[in-house]
């Protein structure tokens, strides 16, 4: 008879969170962060957090140009052009790669 040696494996089976399942979790923490503080305007605050990178990946992405960018998040080029121009001022409305 013969003692075979078992190893436990630690080896973790990584899998990717969804969008929802990341900004659940990250707005969760925040939440627990920040229990003894007042917390108003979560909404707009998240908002003020997520837009920003995200229109610049989509302008990134298209090359700066806004009607592409609008159209594939869904938005009017109105609505892009406002949104950039709060965030970036006038950073996406250059022509050049300055």
């Amino acid at each position: 008879m013969s003692i075979t040696e078992v190893k436990p494996t630690t080896e973790v089976v990584k899998q990717e969170k969804g969008l929802q399942d990341l900004v659940y979790d990250l707005v969760s923490r925040f939440l627990v962060e920040n229990k003894s503080k007042s917390v108003n305007d979560l909404y707009d605050l998240i908002l003020s957090e997520v837009e920003p990178p995200l229109l610049q990946a989509v302008m990134e992405k298209r090359r700066g140009n806004q009607l592409q960018a609008a159209k594939i998040l869904g938005i009017s080029r109105g609505t892009i052009r406002k949104k950039l121009l709060r965030y970036f001022g006038t950073k996406y409305f250059r022509l050049t790669d300055e």
